[in-house]
């Protein structure tokens, strides 16, 4: 495992409870009156369950694809299978920051989903390594030769060469042996967290207190958590402004190979959002985050700085050429592209720290960042 995918790693697993003094006392300016069950009923309905039926569903057409290039490689099957790994992969940005436990099977080794099959940068060394060996088992902690990460470099190139990916695989029965075996460990995945989900689904809305164990506060974090994704992983490595990185390194972009970085920061933005303000997957507004907000003294002003500060972010984001590989823009507009990580930077307080001072929610893992 590279030293950049454990720190990943590290990122999302080092999980710990604030001190039990803290947790046992109500925190100043908690809500009481608020319908906290109703906030959750309509991010368990609304955002939660669509965003894992739409990424199983786009999932399987993936595998789909992906054996009909696999039974014959060419430009029409290679292009309707990039296609549906794009459309999968933006799925996938409103799905991926609900990494609960309890949605981790018990007694395995399995990890979050976003563990499982978003890790990134891919290992392409280690993956053309278990390829020669025909090893695509996946019986290793190996994360990133798997997931969606592993197929971006499987199916891309940034010289957009599309035959010499297709003669790759036509030349290598190994490599279609684990491109194929990439998919249908997505699905599995995906299906067994989309399974989970169903299963718990009724107790996460029924546990509608503010304690550090209660479903807002796992929401809560898990929010935050997805934020600090796109501005550390997303942008601060790849910009040379989160540890271990001291100069910028492009290649470590979210899907270096495809070329989609932006969109995917766009979309991923856009999902975290829409919990904050309730927004469902059919777009009606419901309770979320900036309604619980305006029921304390001081929320009206958090949640508008709120809203001036995301517009800040998508002014930023706006600037960046939609159409250009954030790789290539970090090399060639560094400002612009620092400019999107310093307003994310900025913007970290109002959806941390204020936020759960304001509601009394608790902050149940440690970011790194010192704030």
């Amino acid at each position: 495992m590279n030293r950049l995918t454990s720190l990943l790693l590290h990122t999302l697993s080092v999980i710990y409870l604030i001190g039990l003094t803290a947790c046992d006392s109500k925190k100043e300016g908690q809500p009481q009156n608020f319908d906290r069950r109703g906030l959750l009923e309509n991010i368990a309905n609304n955002l939660i369950t669509p965003a894992f039926d739409s990424l199983y569903n786009e999932a399987k057409r993936l595998q789909k694809a992906t054996q009909s290039f696999v039974d014959a490689p060419s430009l029409n099957t290679l292009e309707s299978l990039q296609a549906q790994w794009k459309q999968t992969y933006t799925v996938w940005q409103s799905a991926n920051m609900y990494n609960f436990d309890f949605l981790i099977e018990p007694n395995t080794l399995d990890k979050s989903l976003f563990e499982e099959i978003g890790v990134f940068p891919a290992d392409s060394n280690l993956i053309e390594q278990y390829i020669s060996q025909g090893n695509y088992s996946f019986a290793n902690f190996q994360r990133n030769t798997r997931g969606f990460l592993a197929m971006d470099y499987l199916l891309f190139r940034t010289d957009g060469n599309q035959q010499a990916i297709i003669d790759a695989f036509i030349n290598n029965s190994n490599r279609r042996l684990y491109l194929k075996a990439v998919a249908d460990h997505l699905v599995l995945k995906i299906e067994k967290t989309r399974e989970r989900w169903r299963e718990r689904k009724a107790s996460f809305i029924d546990n509608d207190g503010t304690d550090a164990g209660s479903s807002l506060t796992l929401l809560f974090n898990e929010f935050n958590l997805g934020y600090e994704r796109i501005k550390n992983f997303k942008l601060g490595i790849p910009l040379g402004k989160k540890a271990p990185m001291t100069s910028p390194a492009p290649m470590y972009v979210e899907a270096y190979y495809s070329g989609v970085s932006i969109e995917m920061i766009r979309a991923n933005m856009k999902a975290i959002e829409n919990i904050w303000r309730g927004v469902g997957a059919n777009g009606q507004d419901g309770l979320g985050f900036q309604d619980y907000l305006l029921a304390v003294a001081g929320g009206k002003e958090l949640s508008d700085n709120t809203e001036a500060q995301l517009a800040s972010i998508y002014q930023k984001l706006d600037a960046l050429d939609s159409q250009a590989r954030l790789s290539t823009l970090i090399e060639t507009q560094y400002t612009t592209v620092v400019a999107l990580h310093t307003e994310m930077l900025k913007h970290t307080r109002y959806f941390k720290s204020d936020m759960s001072s304001l509601l009394g929610l608790y902050i149940t893992y440690d970011s790194g960042d010192g704030d």
